[in-house]
């Protein structure tokens, strides 16, 4: 008995010493495993002057230059898991939420970037590529700024029905912005070399890097360095403000040793995280233009940048139950990806999707091509966001689904 306690007492021996040692260096005690619960109770700030969730949201705002909670070898490795288990990763979102200041600078970026899809497949329900952009609207603070990578013209002329009205809008409208791959390649000239400028164009034309994970990778490298600010892949749902992870360079970790890539945050425009980052990319641009290797430019780059000892390490880790509870855990209720289209959605699923408190995101993973099922946890938060933009049903090709703002939990039994 005594040898079966002894892993878990050095863990939280262990825990307990990163608490104090991260008190040095402005860091929440919350990353120290099991003694971090009872550290940050201690330190809540409640409101209980308002239970309106509106205002909840209008109190998360960007973070200073000064936030750094994240973090970096060799605990990024060891802490990941402590942070799924139980009640931990909602008490880092609520710590999150409660820490983040006003901007210290104007360095920071208003922008969270994601993307189209590169080719439009007629088997794709449009509801999928309309959710990242519907639930950015419905859920983020209007200061924020959806800039849509285009790598393909021919998405958008003409662009979707559902799209070109969001564009037209005059509010959504002002929310928006695409951008195109040549004008962020062109806006990257002068803070690169001439070589890596080039190197990066020709992996990024026509007959440079065929698969499309990698060319993605490359180009959300170009945005963020251009623009600063938080990177989202494109088949992601928002659930609840996101400000509170800005102004800090991180990189989303979803096990022990990957560092997914779906979802990046810079610290500033002409960050040096991202210029690094598109060094190396030029430089394996360089070496071998055609390399099959399907994570060369996402999570083999960022373990790279991660061992190597001769340089600081340019970023931390995002715990990913933040962000990718389907793959991480961390929250209950969350659909899994298989489930999200398919399954019809449970009481806990519900509850997931009302939580203003809990994930920032949910990355779904493709499955592009799965159907959307009337009363699945996609096809109802579709609808919700659908109805709380007053959007016109129709042009989105919503469904009546159930009124999450209206459901209580007693509605529906599991």
């Amino acid at each position: 008995m005594a040898l079966r306690l002894m892993p878990a007492f050095a863990l939280v021996i262990l825990s307990c010493l990163l608490s104090i040692l991260g008190s040095f260096h402005k860091v929440p005690p919350a990353y120290a495993g099991p003694c971090m619960y009872a550290a940050i109770q201690k330190e809540r700030v409640t409101d209980e002057s308002t239970n309106d969730s509106s205002l909840r949201n209008d109190t998360a705002v960007s973070s200073s230059t000064n936030w750094s909670p994240l973090a970096q070898r060799p605990f990024d490795y060891i802490l990941q898991h402590a942070w799924a288990k139980d009640n931990n990763c909602r008490t880092l979102a609520e710590w999150l939420r409660q820490t983040s200041s006003e901007l210290a600078n104007n360095t920071t970026s208003h922008f969270v970037h994601t993307e189209l899809l590169a080719t439009r497949d007629k088997d794709v329900d449009p509801r999928k590529e309309q959710l990242p952009v519907l639930s950015f609207l419905a859920t983020q603070h209007p200061s924020l700024v959806l800039n849509i990578l285009v790598t393909n013209r021919s998405r958008i002329e003409p662009p979707p029905d559902w799209l070109g009205t969001l564009l037209a809008h005059e509010q959504y409208g002002k929310r928006i912005r695409l951008e195109y791959l040549q004008s962020a390649l062109r806006e990257a000239e002068g803070f690169l070399s001439e070589s890596e400028t080039d190197a990066i164009a020709r992996g990024l034309g026509p007959d440079g890097v065929q698969k499309l994970g990698s060319r993605s990778d490359i180009s959300r490298y170009l945005l963020l360095f251009m623009h600063g600010g938080l990177w989202f892949d494109t088949d992601t749902i928002f659930l609840s403000d996101v400000r509170p992870l800005m102004g800090a360079d991180f990189v989303s970790i979803t096990e022990s040793r990957f560092y997914n890539g779906a979802v990046i945050g810079t610290s500033a425009k002409h960050s040096e995280f991202m210029k690094r980052a598109l060094e190396r990319c030029a430089s394996k641009l360089q070496r071998n233009l055609h390399s099959s290797r399907y994570f060369r430019y996402g999570p083999s780059l960022f373990k790279d940048m991660r061992n190597d000892l001769s340089e600081p390490m340019p970023f931390k880790a995002l715990p990913g139950c933040l962000v990718d509870t389907g793959w991480v855990g961390g929250f209950k209720g969350d659909p899994h990806w298989d489930k999200l289209f398919s399954a019809n959605a449970s009481r806990s699923n519900l509850k997931f999707l009302k939580d203003e408190n809990g994930p920032f995101s949910f990355h779904w993973h493709g499955r592009w091509n799965a159907s959307i099922v009337k009363g699945s946890s996609a096809s109802i938060a579709h609808s919700n966001f659908v109805r709380r933009l007053q959007l016109d049903p129709t042009t989105f090709g919503a469904v009546k689904e159930l009124n999450l703002d209206e459901w209580e939990p007693e509605e529906i039994s599991k």
